[in-house]
């Protein structure tokens, strides 16, 4: 799951208009710990590129789904 904001600002080229915010959830479907993710968690956060532990990463995504939807329906 990824918070990250960003401006397509030519064909190809993409602006990060939030580069010291970047956040990037990440967790097993079956939300056990795994060493993999540990160790994505850790190469992230060395590249500046926040990613806190998630207990319940389907509830994360869906978390983020519906503000999003609620965000875009606002417009209409």
């Amino acid at each position: 799951m990824i918070f990250s904001s960003n401006e397509v600002i030519a064909p190809g080229l993409v602006a990060n208009l939030s580069p010291d915010r970047n956040r990037l959830l990440i967790g097993e479907c079956d939300d056990l710990r795994s060493e993999r993710i540990t160790r994505l968690r850790a190469a992230l956060n060395e590249a500046a590129i926040e990613s806190p532990d998630v207990t319940e990463i389907r509830e994360t995504i869906w978390s983020k789904l519906l503000t999003n939807m609620s965000m875009w329906c606002s417009v209409c």
